[in-house]
């Protein structure tokens, strides 16, 4: 099967035309130690099965929530600037009215995120019980069978 049309170094010649799949040796980067992860043999299926579960399970639901705990920050902030914002308007209008829509559309976004918060943990705790989950216990559909 041939999968493209390049150079192929080997040793001291190259070969100029159709790569062969086979013709082919990927690289392969030895994992440090401090990082992370499955261990280097990526064929492990229990380590395979590991990383999954934590990037499942840990990871991303980590990642969501501190990104949300930062729009709220945000949101938190723009709500400040807002009120100084009115405070130093001195009665002016255009002042006011100014910091009530900053404040009123920073309330906005971390009502947003809050909904975005719980909608999040409402389908983490949905999707991944507690528990093991296996598969295989599962009834496996086909096409046929609808």
């Amino acid at each position: 099967m041939v999968i493209g049309f390049g150079t192929l170094s080997n040793s001291t010649n190259f070969i100029i035309g159709p790569v062969q799949a086979s013709d082919v040796q990927v690289p392969t980067i030895t994992k440090p130690d401090l990082l992370p992860g499955p261990e280097d043999d990526p064929s492990d299926s229990e380590d395979h099965e590991r990383f999954q579960e934590y990037v499942r399970t840990t990871a991303i639901p980590t990642f969501i929530e501190g990104f949300l705990g930062l729009i709220a920050g945000f949101a938190l902030l723009a709500l400040i600037y807002a009120g100084i914002r009115f405070l130093t308007s001195y009665g002016e209008e255009e002042g006011i009215t100014e910091a009530k829509r900053i404040a009123t559309w920073s309330i906005i976004g971390f009502v947003i995120t809050l909904l975005a918060y719980s909608v999040v943990s409402a389908i983490n705790t949905l999707a991944f019980p507690e528990g093991s989950y296996e598969t295989d216990s599962q009834e496996q559909v086909t096409y046929e069978d609808i």
